[in-house]
């Protein structure tokens, strides 16, 4: 029997000419409770193929939408954070979600958060960050060298490094007649990382998610992921402290082993947000946790949805 694989990327034209890609994991039912699923950085709708079983277990959707210059999103000169929740809501009203919430991992956290902040609690009811960034300016203290200097050297000149990043990795994910050479990249990108996180490489389906997130991101070149670097290592739009929360419609999930989004910072940004959940496990790492804690991720979905 074949692997299942990641789902074809659908296309919404948006009013504005922009074109988002997103493709939707879980139950096949459109009434099913919704959350949209926000991917790492850089990253494409495949990663969400991760939560596919977890999602079809509970019962809900898991809609994975692309960022501009990303899989097959148009790219958008000049975005914003906070231009991406109007572009979410339009998708959601396209496919008739009354209501839905927001699932953020890794770099898709700041978008998962901005879209709690920014859209009427009748519309985005709940979000749930996991192994989610936070503002650089909580500290970067234990972070990786390299995910601390793109965060550093975006904002300055994203450019320059979106060529650095198409010719580190942009020939390799776009070589669809060699698809091993991509696995064989990845798993030397986390030769040095905790021993959990390579292990997720040989669960068929996370291995199947990290490989199409990565080459969808990369489809387009490496200007995309640099914009996406550009706003997550910029001021976010809104502060921390400004994100109003109702006790239970929040929850964070972060690793104790985590080297790329310290721990440090998940813990400041809970005190920065009091209503906020942080459950913070100390054996999980930055890969891993996404994974390993999909059920649990998934069943507080369903509850936040519940009616």
């Amino acid at each position: 029997m074949a692997a299942r694989q990641p789902k074809p990327t659908s296309a919404f034209v948006l009013p504005s000419g922009r074109t988002l890609g997103y493709a939707i994991y879980g139950s096949s039912d459109p009434s099913a409770p919704t959350a949209f699923y926000h991917h790492g950085f850089p990253g494409s709708q495949g990663e969400a193929f991760g939560y596919d079983s977890a999602a079809r277990a509970q019962g809900i959707r898991i809609i994975s939408v692309e960022r501009p210059g990303m899989g097959a999103s148009t790219f958008q000169p000049g975005r914003t954070l906070l231009d991406w929740p109007a572009d979410l809501l339009a998708l959601a009203d396209h496919l008739q979600i009354a209501h839905f919430a927001v699932l953020g991992i890794s770099g898709g956290g700041p978008y998962a958060l901005a879209c709690w902040h920014r859209l009427p609690r009748d519309r985005c009811v709940g979000a749930a960050l996991v192994c989610a960034l936070y503002p650089t300016s909580l500290g970067c203290a234990g972070m990786l060298l390299q995910t601390r200097a793109l965060l550093t050297l975006c904002p300055w000149m994203p450019t320059p490094v979106g060529w650095i990043l198409d010719a580190m990795l942009g020939g390799t994910a776009r070589d669809l007649a060699h698809p091993e050479k991509l696995e064989l990249a990845l798993a030397d990108g986390l030769k040095n990382k905790p021993a959990n996180d390579r292990a997720m490489l040989e669960q068929e389906d996370v291995r199947a998610a990290l490989v199409a997130g990565t080459r969808g991101s990369m489809i387009s070149g490496g200007l995309g992921p640099a914009w996406d670097g550009l706003i997550l290592g910029s001021d976010f739009g809104f502060k921390l402290e400004d994100v109003k929360i109702e006790p239970g419609r929040v929850i964070m999930w972060h690793g104790g082993m985590d080297q790329n989004v310290p721990a440090h910072m998940a813990e400041k940004a809970a005190a920065l947000m009091p209503g906020a959940e942080l459950r913070l496990s100390p054996e999980h790492a930055h890969i891993d946790l996404p994974y390993m804690k999909a059920d649990e991720v998934t069943q507080r979905l369903k509850q936040m949805l519940a009616p």
